[in-house]
């Protein structure tokens, strides 16, 4: 039974203090608020003084571990125990220990009552005053006698007033940490559910009422939620021009690289165009991605994505569970600590303890110390007349023995008495002292060694143990630790704390998105369209591509059997040199990028013309609708590098005449057997919404575009190609507009939403869930509970067996006095009749 007790106490103790997982939906009562007013009033009404008394810390140990027996014994019992065999180890370890105290505390007054009636029975029985009354003659007390009797009775007695009143240190002691504990329990409670400044806490049931709004925010059809999906919807033209553009750009970089037709590489030819655009292109779609439109598509996809319906069920799972041990915390320190914020039944136990009712403590208490004092006067008195009185001579003499044997039962009594209760007084603190000091040494690894005998397995949460060792019992004394950096709500996830998944991974990631579209529109830089580097690749696109299209180095083909000796000729050479697959002669664009901005390139058709020189060109060999013409050549010296020229414009043709090219577009989203081109884009204003309808979009009711594939020549590739700059005009011009008409929706409606409803609750909670003050306020309960109000109450019960030991004193010292007198007594008497008989 007591092991049952003991695992009781202490599984209450510890969930009191860490808390555990629970069921309980529930989370604010209406309990939880009455006793939160009631612990305001409290609060006011016992620390109105502040803390009462003083201690002696390492005192008061050592009276602990002196009434402990030198060693702790509860803590070695449940330190060796487990859950299946608490019950042997208890028998085993701690019950000759309690039978010890037992023993020691209450076999004393048992013993005094034994002795009490045989020694009444053997002084006062007829049939013992016969036989037993050994020596029984007149003696006469001399001066030194009396003076040294008085003396010692006067150390007696001024020991047994010492003692009973050195009772009085202790009830103090005791009241004052009663009080103390009272003060703190109120404190703690008021602190515990409505937060607290000095070490700051925000209060348990204000987190549960932020944790619970949240929770019902998220619902899927709470105001929140449906503002958020209405918010989401208008702005949805933000994401599709944003995804337009994309594609769009997209397009553009495939079409001049992986779609490139590989016929171009092996006919000696490399597209310059398309090396040198690389970099402008990597740098107008990071403008692209980090303009307002790409940051506020962003941050509405995060918003999306943070608190969709699936997500915003995750999150009020996390809330929920986060809640569950702080509500199982809330209601059992409500619970534990209730009782001090009754004043009403509190000032009934406090009137008791201090003596302003019936029955009292304190009466309890000072009854011993006027028994005491009774005691002593009526010995004194006795005394006195002992010593004016006593003598065989004297007829008078009765008085002094009726006192005296008054005084010898009066002595018994109080002694059995103060015994009796100093006994029971020092049985009770022994286990109370056991649990003091366990309190007083808690820690992490201690509970870890006491959790086998509280039912603990080895799957008790860490986060219980990092409550115990960073907010009970901290190193530093002065730390106030987060509870957010605490606790874990995710028992697939041990490592993400609380603060991770609702700041770290929740507001931050969201907030990060709307600083960046803060910082960006306060540039100034808002507008793609208007950007210097988009307006660079709009006119890079302009130069036709087959201007750039070269023949690679000559030393590439010079030994080729079909080319070689056209290098013989020096003019041909330089024609063939760096020309280009396009007909006339061209200068790149001051914008394209080096090697090939401002740089002169000759076309076939300078080619061609340098090559009839050589022969003839003839209106029946110009057949091709383009330039690229052979010639006849003229007999002669130089008749081998004209036919190999007419060789290097066949391979110019092998380029002209391919249909490889890519032109992709998209399909018509209305009509997929029809073609889409974004280039025919056209936006009209509503202004019944004052907001643009665009039209030829390519996109599908989602905001999704599949690309179409289409073949096409080199001409169409090169009018394809300068067709972009319209492409990506038009686009950027969308996402402008779309941004200027729906940008506000995201970064102040729905910013304003999500600020409201998640990030306000959330800083709030954020750094003002700490639990610093827990471990100030346990030192408290430790320090009043235990150095105050236990070590009184072993000082009122040592106190009380002092006093027992120095009536034992009195007792022999009445005894004397009385078989003294008596003796006289009964010897008077005797001579007496004695005489009487003579006459």
């Amino acid at each position: 039974m007591f092991a049952s007790m003991l695992r009781f106490v202490a599984v209450a103790f510890v969930l009191s203090l860490a808390g555990v997982a629970s069921e309980e939906t529930e989370w604010i009562v209406a309990e939880d608020t009455k006793v939160a007013a009631d612990a305001v009033f409290a609060k006011a009404t016992y620390c109105a003084g502040g803390l009462k008394g003083d201690f002696d810390k390492e005192k008061g140990r050592e009276q602990l571990v002196a009434v402990m027996g030198g060693k702790n014994t509860l803590l070695e019992t449940m330190q060796a125990a487990n859950s299946s065999n608490l019950d042997t180890v208890v028998a085993e370890k701690l019950g000759p220990k309690v039978g010890e105290t037992v023993a020691k505390n209450l076999v004393p007054p048992i013993i005094l009552v034994i002795l009490w009636f045989c020694c009444s029975w053997y002084s006062c029985c007829p049939c013992f005053k016969r036989c037993c009354r050994c020596c029984s003659k007149p003696r006469i007390t001399g001066r030194v006698q009396k003076v040294i009797i008085l003396v010692a009775a006067a150390g007696i007695a001024a020991g047994m007033i010492i003692s009973a009143g050195t009772s009085t240190v202790g009830y103090k002691k005791a009241v004052d940490g009663f009080d103390n504990l009272a003060c703190t329990a109120a404190s703690l409670l008021d602190g515990m559910l409505s937060g607290q400044n000095d070490t700051y806490f925000i209060g348990m049931l204000p987190l549960l009422r932020t944790f619970e709004k949240m929770d019902k925010d998220l619902d899927y059809n709470a105001d929140f939620m449906t503002g958020l999906r209405a918010q989401i919807d208008s702005t949805k033209a933000i994401e599709e021009s944003m995804s337009l553009s994309t594609a769009i750009f997209v397009l553009l970089r495939e079409s001049i690289s992986i779609k490139m037709p590989a016929e171009v590489a092996t006919n000696k030819h490399a597209c310059q165009f398309c090396n040198v655009m690389t970099a402008p292109l990597d740098a107008t779609v990071k403008v692209l991605d980090g303009g307002v439109a790409s940051l506020l598509s962003a941050a509405r996809t995060e918003v999306k994505t943070q608190l969709g319906p699936q997500a915003s069920k995750d999150l009020q799972k996390t809330l929920r569970d986060a809640a569950a041990p702080i509500v199982k915390s809330k209601t059992l320190i409500r619970d534990t600590l209730s009782f001090f914020t009754d004043t009403t039944k509190f000032m009934q136990v406090r009137g008791h303890l201090s003596g302003n009712g019936p029955n009292t403590v304190k009466h309890l208490v000072n009854s011993g110390i006027v028994w005491a004092i009774f005691l002593t006067c009526c010995v004194g008195l006795t005394l006195g007349c002992f010593c004016l009185r006593e003598g065989p001579a004297k007829e008078t003499q009765t008085t002094v023995p009726r006192c005296a044997a008054c005084n010898w039962c009066c002595s018994w009594c109080f002694a059995m008495w103060v015994f009796l209760i100093g006994g029971v007084m020092l049985t009770v603190a022994w286990p109370m002292s056991g649990i003091c000091l366990i309190m007083d040494d808690l820690s992490v690894q201690m509970l870890k060694d006491i959790s086998p005998a509280l039912g603990m397995n080895t799957t008790t949460p860490q986060q219980m143990y990092d409550i115990i060792d960073q907010c009970i019992v901290p190193s530093d004394p002065n730390s106030n630790a987060q509870l957010m950096d605490i606790i874990k709500p995710n028992a697939s996830d041990p490592d993400a704390t609380l603060r991770t998944v609702i700041v770290d991974d929740l507001k931050d990631v969201i907030m990060a998105k709307f600083t960046a579209i803060d910082k960006l529109m306060s540039s100034g830089d808002a507008k793609l369209a208007e950007n210097q580097q988009m307006k660079d690749l709009m006119i890079m696109l302009s130069d036709p591509l087959d201007m750039m299209i070269l023949f690679q180095d000559p030393s590439l083909i010079n030994s080729d059997p079909l080319y070689k000796d056209m290098f013989t000729d020096a003019t041909l050479t330089a024609a063939a040199t760096g020309s280009s697959a396009c007909c006339s002669d061209g200068t790149v664009g001051p914008k394209t990028p080096a090697p090939m901005g401002n740089k002169s390139i000759s076309g076939v058709e300078n080619f061609v013309a340098k090559l009839a020189a050589l022969g003839t060109r003839g209106p029946m060999l110009n057949v091709r609708p383009d330039c690229a013409d052979t010639v006849v050549c003229a007999v002669g010296s130089r008749e081998l590098a004209c036919e190999a020229g007419n060789n290097f414009v066949k391979l110019k043709r092998k380029i002209l005449d391919l249909t490889k090219f890519r032109c992709d577009i998209f399909f018509d989203p209305v009509d997929m057997s029809n073609d889409c081109d974004p280039i025919n884009l056209v936006g009209t204003l509503d202004p019944t919404t004052s907001k643009t309808t665009w039209t030829n979009t390519c996109q599908k009711a989602d905001g999704t575009m599949k690309v179409k594939r289409k073949d096409c020549n080199l001409p169409q590739f090169v009018t394809y190609i300068q067709d972009f700059k319209k492409r990506v005009d038009r686009s950027l011009r969308r996402v402008d507009k779309t941004v200027a008409e729906t940008g506000t929706g995201i970064s102040v409606g729905m910013r304003g939403l999500v600020q409201k409803y998640i990030f306000t609750p959330i800083e709030f909670i954020a750094d003002g869930v700490t639990c610093g003050f827990m471990g100030q306020y346990y030192r408290q309960v430790v320090n009043a509970l235990c150095y105050q109000g236990v070590v009184g109450f072993v000082l009122i019960g040592k106190s009380y067996q002092a006093c027992g030991v120095i009536a034992l004193w009195m007792i022999v010292l009445m005894y004397g006095v009385w078989r003294r007198t008596i003796d006289n007594v009964n010897a008077a008497k005797k001579v007496r009749v004695d005489e009487a008989f003579v006459q």
